[in-house]
C-alpha cells in the first residue's frame, strides 16, 4: 500500500513498458547498486548514522558548517575502520570519500531527518543494547537499525537518499516516542519529557517554515501555481510544461506520444488538460501510423505529436519527424 500511495506510480509504470523492469534498465539499476557488498553496506550504514546527526540549527542551509564538520568526521571514521576505500558508492559518477556531502538543503530528498530523527536514531542503539531481546521497544529499534541496515547493503550510497531512509526513521521515532512515554513521574523522567516536548514543538515550527517544499510560501504556491511546485526539485522541466499548456489549443485532440527516460518526471505531464499524452517506449513508423488514425476508422488521419523527455528518439525516426521547439533540458524536445 505505501508503494502504491507514496510511490511514483506513473514512473514505474513507464518503465515497465520501456525496460520491462518498473525500477528502469538494468544498467541504470546496476549502477545505483552497492557493488562492494557487505563493506560497502557497513561504509553506508556509517554515513547514514553521521548524514543524520542533527544539533538543530542546520536546516535548509547549504553552506552547513556542521554539515561540513560531519563529514570531515565521518571520512576519519571510515578511515579508522579501514572502510575509507570509496566503498559503496554509485557506478560512473565520480563520487568518493573526497567529495561526499551531506546535504540539508531543505528539499525532501536533500536534507536530513531534524533534531527528534538524530536522537531517536542515537536512542534506538542504546535500546537495542539496553533492553532484553523479547522486550518490544527493543525489537522496534532493532527494526528501524535492521531496515537501515538493507538499505546501506542494497543500495548505493549518493547525497539524495534521505528518500529510501523513511521506514527505518519512521520505527526510531516510535520506539524514542514510547520509550520516553513510559519513563517514571520522577524528575528524570519529567525533564525528558518537557525537552522532548520542546524539541518536538521547535521542529514542528522550524523545519516547516525553513523547508524548501513545506514553508507557507511554498504550500500558497502549491495552490496559485501548481506546476512550479510540483517541479521545486527539478524547474527545468517548468518550461516545458508551460508551453505544452500554451500550445493545448494548437494541439487540440491530436495525441502526444510521451517517449521518457528512465528517471523523468512524468506526472506534470499527465496532469495537463484538454492534452491527450501518451506513454511511448518505443517511437517508430508503426507507433506512428496507429497513433493518427481517428477514432471509428474515419479516412482522414491525425497529426501526431512526440514529446522527447530526458530520451532520444530511436536513429532513423528523426528524418520523418519536424522539431517543434528544442528545450533545454538534456535530449528533451518537441516534435
Amino acid at each position: 500500500m505505501c508503494f502504491l500511495l507514496f510511490g511514483s506510480v506513473e514512473i514505474y509504470l513507464n518503465n515497465e513498458l520501456i525496460y520491462h523492469h518498473p525500477f528502469g534498465s538494468p544498467t541504470f539499476l546496476a549502477q545505483h547498486r552497492n557493488r562492494d557488498g557487505v563493506a560497502g553496506g557497513v561504509a553506508n550504514f556509517i554515513r547514514y548514522c553521521f548524514g543524520n546527526m542533527n544539533v538543530g540549527v542546520d536546516a535548509a542551509n547549504p553552506g552547513s558548517p556542521v554539515a561540513g564538520w560531519l563529514e570531515n568526521r565521518c571520512r576519519d571514521f571510515l578511515n579508522f575502520t579501514g572502510l575509507s576505500g570509496n566503498l559503496g558508492y554509485r557506478d560512473g559518477y565520480g563520487e568518493v570519500d573526497a567529495n561526499m556531502r551531506f546535504l540539508k538543503l531543505g528539499f525532501d530528498a536533500a536534507t536530513d531527518f531534524g533534531p527528534v530523527g538524530a536522537r531517536a536514531l542515537a536512542a534506538s542503539f542504546g535500546l537495542v543494547l539496553a533492553r532484553r531481546p523479547a522486550d518490544p521497544l527493543g525489537k522496534l529499534a532493532a527494526a528501524g537499525l535492521a531496515s537501515l541496515a538493507l538499505t546501506s547493503y542494497t543500495i548505493a550510497w549518493m547525497m539524495w537518499n534521505a528518500r529510501f531512509l523513511m521506514l527505518p526513521f519512521v520505527l526510531f521515532a516510535l520506539a524514542l516516542t514510547l520509550w520516553i512515554l513510559q519513563l517514571g513521574d520522577r524528575w528524570p523522567g519529567r525533564l525528558l519529557r518537557s525537552s522532548f516536548f520542546v524539541l518536538m514543538v521547535y521542529s514542528a515550527v522550524v523545519y516547516p517554515w525553513q523547508s524548501a517544499e513545506k514553508r507557507p510560501a511554498a504550500l500558497w504556491m502549491a495552490f496559485e501555481h501548481r506546476p512550479a511546485y510540483e517541479m521545486t526539485e527539478n524547474s527545468s522541466l517548468l518550461e516545458v510544461v508551460q508551453d505544452l499548456h500554451d500550445r493545448t489549443p494548437a494541439i487540440g485532440e491530436s495525441p502526444l506520444l510521451l517517449h521518457a527516460g528512465s528517471n523523468s518526471y512524468l506526472l506534470c505531464f499527465f496532469e495537463l488538460r484538454g492534452l491527450h499524452v501518451v506513454p511511448a517506449p518505443i517511437v517508430d513508423q508503426q507507433v506512428l501510423a496507429s497513433a493518427s488514425q481517428r477514432p471509428g476508422g474515419q479516412a482522414e488521419s491525425l497529426p501526431v505529436y512526440v514529446l522527447t523527455l530526458e530520451n532520444p528518439v530511436e536513429p532513423g525516426i528523426d528524418p520523418s519527424l519536424t522539431l517543434v521547439k528544442k528545450y533545454g533540458e538534456r535530449d528533451t524536445a518537441l516534435y
